[in-house]
């Protein structure tokens, strides 16, 4: 004699069959979607223009963040320009509490150009190399219009959680992931 959840789940499954033969069940997504979370502007166009001001120290973290968001979405970074949307610059800002930061101005949900990103060498100087990308990439993340989303457990983790030792320390993430890659996608 079979058992009532047995009988049950049969029965369930017999339904989801006959529904789906009939087209009236839509394809359930293979990874559960996480909440990203915006700034509430962008760009209004996937190619955002910067100047990378870094010291020889955080050049080529910074290049190889820049290069990591641009490849995995459908917006890219672009050097140079006599108008940038962005400059990109570390130093000593002291004992802030903060180890990046990005300011920006905001009109009718379209970023102002002149978006700053500080990296503070306060702080990041003492980091490994993979750090020092965590924070770069968190902050470029904000430059795409992401803003920060504590949610999730490793590894499903975003680039955007929002401190380092969350981020890094704990999870290893110094490059983007899913959630941050359909986040840009979304506005770009």
């Amino acid at each position: 004699m079979e058992h009532r959840s047995a009988l049950l789940r049969r029965g369930v499954h017999f339904a989801l069959a006959i529904l789906c033969a009939f087209g009236l069940v839509a394809a359930l997504p293979a990874v559960p979607a996480q909440a990203t979370n915006y700034e509430g502007c962008s760009w209004g166009h996937p190619g955002i223009s910067y100047v990378n001001n870094t010291s020889s120290a955080y050049q080529s973290l910074t290049s190889a963040a820049l290069v990591n968001w641009s490849n995995q979405t459908d917006m890219s970074f672009n050097a140079g320009g006599s108008n940038p949307g962005f400059s990109i610059t570390d130093g000593g800002f002291g004992n802030t509490g903060w180890d990046g930061i990005t300011y920006y101005s905001c009109s009718g949900g379209i970023f102002v150009k002149g978006m700053l990103v500080r990296i503070n060498g306060y702080y990041a100087d003492a980091y490994s190399g993979q750090k020092k990308r965590a924070v770069i990439g968190h902050e470029l993340g904000h430059v795409v219009g992401l803003a920060d989303r504590n949610i999730g457990q490793c590894p499903n983790r975003s680039i955007m959680w929002g401190d380092t030792f969350g981020r890094y320390d704990v999870c290893g993430i110094f490059t983007v992931q899913a959630d941050d890659i359909q986040g840009a996608n979304t506005l770009y």
